[in-house]
């Protein structure tokens, strides 16, 4: 088992100089920034460390190798992917912004396919020329169509088996005064679960593609690598971690802490915290920390995430779950 376990962490450490090479060294200006927005209460309110710890429909934009197992850590087997699944998360920023999102997963003996969409809305802005005279308004806005694959290797795979893959292909549309369209892939590894189905690892490039060109300006989209693990103990906690290393921005890791119980035959309510360091320091005020909860009667759910942001307030997260 300890040879399994150090030849995973190997196998996706080999992936970490591809992306560091990537997306490491001096600071690149990128457009999409809407892609790093995160995807699902659930995932704010555990820090963004999602990699290894994010299962669900919501996983197409964390990590598609995940695509179609349940939230919580656990067996990648048959057993544990609900056939259908779906999620519609809402969140709220300043000056009327908001971010929508919905994603929906299908499982199968032959792997999980998944298709998302997110929108993110600016609200309205007031144009004016050089003399401060109005000059109309507009909406700038931001939008992704997704489209995602995972499967878990089986017995004909040597020494991957147990080894999930996956990769999700996104349409980008990003709207100012004009429009600008582009395309990017996600690709995914998730290691099989090891000590009685409690400790995983995985590794994420995700944003990889063209540009976004407004008229006769090109700005590359904002790749990022990632690194993760979560681990399950006592039955009811989960811990995640995650290191990631964006293009346009400084190494940084994200930590989650989950304590999730039943409550009754049907119900069970989780408890959440995370913290997350590429946000410390870019507001003022207190920052990097997020909490969260969770309810699930049956196949229902529903989670809730505040995420504190300094002087740019405190967001409300909501997403809402059905699987069967």
């Amino acid at each position: 088992m300890l040879m399994r376990i150090t030849f995973s962490i190997l196998l996706l450490i080999q992936f970490l100089p591809f992306q560091a090479g990537a997306v490491s060294g001096e600071r690149a200006t990128t457009a999409g920034t809407f892609l790093k927005l995160p995807a699902g209460a659930r995932s704010v309110s555990l820090g963004e460390a999602c990699s290894a710890g994010c299962g669900g429909p919501d996983a197409l934009f964390w990590n598609p190798a995940r695509l179609g197992v349940r939230p919580e850590l656990g067996s990648s087997g048959p057993e544990s992917r609900p056939r259908h699944s779906a999620a519609l998360s809402h969140v709220e920023y300043l000056e009327g912004s908001s971010l929508e999102q919905a994603a929906y997963s299908y499982s199968s003996s032959w792997g999980s396919v998944g298709a998302g969409f997110r929108y993110l809305s600016v609200g309205r802005i007031v144009e004016t020329d050089e003399t401060g005279a109005s000059m109309g308004s507009f909406s700038p806005s931001d939008a992704a169509f997704l489209l995602g694959y995972a499967r878990t290797l089986g017995e004909g795979a040597s020494f991957l088996e147990g080894f999930s893959l996956g990769a999700s292909a996104k349409y980008l549309e990003s709207q100012v005064l004009a429009m600008a369209r582009s395309w990017a892939v996600d690709l995914g590894i998730l290691s099989p679960s090891y000590l009685g189905n409690s400790l995983s690892f995985a590794a994420v490039l995700r944003n990889l593609g063209g540009d976004l060109k407004f008229e006769t300006e090109s700005e590359e989209l904002p790749l990022e690598g990632r690194l993760g693990a979560a681990c399950r103990f006592l039955g009811s906690w989960q811990v995640s971690l995650d290191i990631g290393i964006p293009r346009d921005d400084d190494l940084f890791g994200a930590m989650g802490v989950e304590y999730s119980r039943r409550a009754g035959k049907d119900w069970t309510v989780s408890g959440r915290a995370g913290f997350n360091s590429k946000l410390v320091g870019d507001v003022r005020g207190f920052s990097g920390a997020a909490f969260g909860l969770g309810l699930g009667f049956r196949g229902l759910g529903f989670d809730y995430a505040l995420r504190p942001m300094g002087s740019l307030g405190s967001p409300h997260h909501f997403t809402l779950t059905v699987s069967f």
